[in-house]
C-alpha cells in the first residue's frame, strides 16, 4: 500500500469534512442575514399598531421566522420573566451575532430611553438600508462562488490525472518509491496551499461589529 496516497486520502477527507462544515455555517449565517429585514419590518408593523417596544417582540415572534426563532424566543422569555429591556437586548445581540442587529438594538435602546421618539422612522430607514446591502452582497456572492467553483475544480485536475496514470502498473511502482512518495506529498501540499489562497482571496470582507462583540466566523 502506498503510504503517501493513504496520507493524502486522509488529509483530503479531513479537508472535505471541514469544507462542508464551513459551507453549512456560512449558509446558516446567510439565512439569518436574509431573514433579518423581514423580522425588523414585522417589528415595525407591531409598533405602528400601537404595541409597546417590549411587547412588539412577542408580536414578531408569532410570525415564526425559522432562522431567527431561537434567538427571538429567548428574548421574549427573558422579557416575560422581568429582565430589563436593555439587558435582554444585549443578550439578544450576542446570540444573533449579526452586524445588522447591532444597530437595531442601539436604535431601540436609545428610543426606549427617550420615549420612543422617531423610533419607527429610524427602524424603517435601517431596514431599507439592510435590504439594499443584502441585495448587493447577494450579487457579489453569486459571482465569487462561480469563480471559486471553477478554481477549485482546476485544483482537482492534477489529481484526476494522477488517478488515471496510476492505472498503469509501472506508474504505481514509481509512485511507491521514496521519490514518488515525496512527489505526491509535495504536490498535495502545493495544492493545499493554493486552495487556501483561493479561499482567502474569495472571502468577502465584512464590516466589523463596532456596536457589538465581534465573534468572527
Amino acid at each position: 500500500m502506498n503510504l503517501a496516497l493513504v496520507l493524502i486520502a486522509l488529509a483530503a477527507t479531513w479537508l472535505v469534512v471541514r469544507e462542508l462544515r464551513v459551507i453549512r455555517n456560512d449558509k446558516r449565517q446567510i439565512l439569518r442575514e436574509n431573514a433579518w429585514p423581514q423580522f425588523e419590518e414585522t417589528y415595525i408593523s407591531a409598533l405602528q399598531s400601537g404595541i409597546s417596544i417590549p411587547d412588539a417582540f412577542s408580536f414578531a415572534k408569532d410570525f415564526e421566522l425559522p432562522e431567527l426563532a431561537a434567538q427571538v424566543g429567548v428574548l421574549v422569555k427573558e422579557l416575560d420573566r422581568g429582565l430589563p429591556l436593555q439587558k435582554a437586548l444585549e443578550e439578544f445581540k450576542k446570540n444573533l451575532n449579526l452586524v445588522y442587529a447591532d444597530l437595531f438594538v442601539a436604535i431601540v435602546s436609545i428610543a426606549h430611553k427617550s420615549g420612543s421618539q422617531n423610533l419607527i422612522q429610524a427602524l424603517t430607514e435601517h431596514a431599507s438600508a439592510v435590504r439594499f446591502e443584502l441585495s448587493s452582497l447577494g450579487d457579489v456572492r453569486a459571482r465569487q462562488n462561480a469563480i471559486l467553483a471553477v478554481a477549485k475544480l482546476g485544483l482537482m485536475a492534477p489529481w484526476v490525472l494522477v488517478a488515471v496514470l496510476s492505472v498503469n502498473e509501472q506508474t504505481r511502482k514509481a509512485f511507491g518509491t521514496l521519490p514518488g512518495n515525496l512527489l505526491l506529498i509535495g504536490g498535495f501540499l502545493v495544492s493545499l496551499i493554493a486552495y487556501r489562497l483561493i479561499v482567502s482571496a474569495g472571502r468577502i470582507t465584512k464590516f466589523k461589529r463596532i456596536l457589538g462583540e465581534n465573534h468572527g466566523s
